[in-house]
C-alpha cells in the first residue's frame, strides 16, 4: 500500500523506472524488476514480465529474505543496515545453494562491491537465476535494486559476461531517472 500510495516517493520510484524496466525486459528477454527493502527483506514493487512461456514466476507484492539472491545480495552489499538485518533474522537454508555462513557471505559482499552487480544460480529456488544491480537516490543512497530473472536453462553462469553489463547500465538508468547524478556524490 505504502509504493502504491498517490503522490509517495514509492509511486515516483515504480512510475520514473517503468520504462526502464521495459527496456531491460525486452533487451534481455527476461523479466526485470524493481525490489524495495524493509527489514530483513526485499519485496517486489514493479516488474516487467517476460515474453517466454517458461518464466520464473515474479509478483508485485512477492516478499523475499535478504541472504538468497542476487537482489538481496546488492541491498546486503550496499547498505550494512541490511545486512545487520538479514543476519539478525537468520541465514536459513532455502536450497542447497543457499549461503548460509556469515564468513562466505561477507566475501560474497565484497565481491558484489567490487563488481557493481550480484548474480546467483538457485540460491533461493531451484533452476531459478538472477543478476541484479544498485539503483541509488538523489543524495546517492541505495533506494531499490534492479535485476532480472529466469530459469536456469536461459541464465546460467556463462551468460552473466553478456546480461550483467545491460542489467547495470539499467541500474545507472534507473538512478538516473532519481536525480543521482555520480560526479556531485563523487565531488
Amino acid at each position: 500500500m505504502r509504493w502504491a500510495a498517490p503522490g509517495s516517493f514509492g509511486l515516483d520510484l515504480v512510475q520514473l523506472t517503468r520504462p526502464v524496466l521495459r527496456d531491460l525486459r525486452d533487451q534481455t528477454g527476461e523479466t526485470a524488476c524493481l525490489y524495495v527493502r524493509g527489514g530483513g527483506f526485499r519485496t517486489v514493487v514493479a516488474l516487467a514480465e517476460t515474453r517466454h512461456v517458461v518464466m520464473r514466476l515474479f509478483m508485485v507484492g512477492m516478499v523475499m529474505v535478504l541472504h538468497a539472491g542476487s537482489a538481496g545480495k546488492v541491498f546486503m552489499a550496499y547498505d550494512p543496515a541490511a545486512r545487520q538485518a538479514a543476519v539478525s533474522q537468520g541465514l536459513t537454508r532455502l536450497t542447497p545453494r543457499t549461503t548460509v555462513g556469515i564468513d562466505l557471505l561477507d566475501k560474497q559482499l565484497e565481491e558484489v562491491r567490487d563488481l557493481g552487480y550480484a548474480a546467483s544460480f538457485e540460491e533461493r529456488d531451484s533452476g531459478a537465476a538472477s543478476i541484479s544491480a544498485p539503483v541509488f537516490g538523489m543524495s546517492g543512497e541505495l533506494v531499490a535494486v534492479l535485476g532480472i530473472g529466469a530459469p536456469t536453462q536461459r541464465l546460467g553462469p556463462t551468460d552473466v559476461g553478456r546480461l550483467a553489463p545491460a542489467v547495470q547500465a539499467a541500474a545507472e538508468r534507473a538512478s538516473h531517472q532519481l536525480g543521482f547524478r555520480p560526479a556531485l556524490k563523487d565531488g
